[in-house]
C-alpha cells in the first residue's frame, strides 16, 4: 500500500470513529491475506488498519468487526467504541463484491475473495502480527452470517489446519435478532468464559441503547448470548472483555 492510500485509509477512520473512541486509540496497519484451502488459488489480500486501545498488550482479546455496507454504520461504530472502550483491539474488515482484484501486480487477476476467508485470514493475521489472544468475529450486514460459519472447527481446519488459530466465538448482526456461536474452548490461560460473559454484556448494553426496538429484546438477547457463548456463566459481570489481570 502507498503512503497516500494509507493516509486516506486513516482518514477514513478517522472521519468516521466516534470521537470517544479515537481520543486514545492507535492505528496500526495489519495485512491481512485470505485463508484459503490446500489446493485453492490465494484471493485479495488487503492493508486494514488496527485500532489498538492504549492499555493493550499482546495477548489481550480482539475482534475482527466485518461489514459489507457503507463505511459508516449507525449499529457498528458505537460498539467498536464500545470495545475499545473494555480495551478489546479491533479491526474493522470490509468485503466487496467477487470481482477481481483493483491492483494485482500478477500475472493471472485473483478473484475477491470471499467473507469467510477474509475473516480467517484476519484471523491468522491478529494473532501473527498482533499477538491477540482470544479473538471473536462480529458480521453486519447481508454476509453476517460469514462470521457465524468462521467459527465452523472443520471450515476453520480446512483453511488454517488443524493446529491454526480459531475464533473464540460469532455473533451476525443482519435481519432479524443477533445470533450467536461459539467456537472450540480457547487455552485455559485467555479465560474465557469471563471474557466472553465481558463480551455478552457489552453487546447488550450497545443494542440496549441503539434503539427503542432493540431495547425491547435486550432480554432475549442476553439470553442467546449467555447461552450459546457462556452456557455456565450467571451472566453477572465486573471485568472488562479485552484485558485481564496477569
Amino acid at each position: 500500500m502507498k503512503p497516500s492510500q494509507l493516509a486516506a485509509l486513516v482518514g477514513t477512520v478517522l472521519g468516521t470513529a466516534p470521537a470517544v473512541a479515537q481520543e486514545y486509540t492507535r492505528f496500526e496497519p495489519i495485512w491481512v491475506e485470505p485463508a484459503v484451502r490446500a489446493g485453492e488459488a490465494p484471493g485479495c489480500g488487503g492493508m486494514a488498519l488496527l485500532n489498538l486501545p492504549p492499555v493493550w498488550t499482546p495477548g489481550d482479546a480482539a475482534a475482527v468487526v466485518l461489514t459489507t455496507g457503507p463505511i459508516a454504520n449507525a449499529t457498528r461504530d458505537p460498539l467498536v467504541a464500545m470495545l475499545l472502550q473494555d480495551h478489546a483491539a479491533v479491526l474493522e474488515l470490509a468485503v466487496g463484491d467477487a470481482t477481481p482484484c483493483a491492483a494485482d501486480n500478477t500475472a493471472t487477476p485473483r478473484p475477491q475473495a470471499n467473507a469467510v476467508a477474509s475473516l480467517l485470514g484476519a484471523l491468522a493475521a491478529l494473532r501473527t502480527q498482533a499477538g491477540a489472544g482470544m479473538v471473536v468475529a462480529i458480521g453486519y450486514g447481508p454476509r453476517a452470517v460469514a462470521a457465524l460459519e468462521a467459527v465452523n472447527e472443520s471450515l476453520a481446519a480446512e483453511h488454517l489446519g488443524a493446529g491454526g488459530p480459531r475464533f473464540a466465538a460469532a455473533v451476525a448482526v443482519g435481519d432479524g435478532p443477533p445470533r450467536f456461536d461459539a467456537g472450540p474452548p480457547p487455552p485455559v490461560r485467555e479465560q474465557s468464559s469471563i471474557r466472553l460473559a465481558a463480551f455478552c454484556a457489552l453487546f447488550v448494553t450497545n443494542e440496549t441503547e441503539r434503539s427503542p426496538e432493540a431495547s425491547a429484546g435486550a432480554a432475549a438477547t442476553a439470553r442467546a448470548c449467555h447461552a450459546a457463548l457462556t452456557p455456565q456463566s450467571d451472566g453477572v459481570v465486573r471485568r472488562v472483555y479485552g484485558t485481564v489481570s496477569r
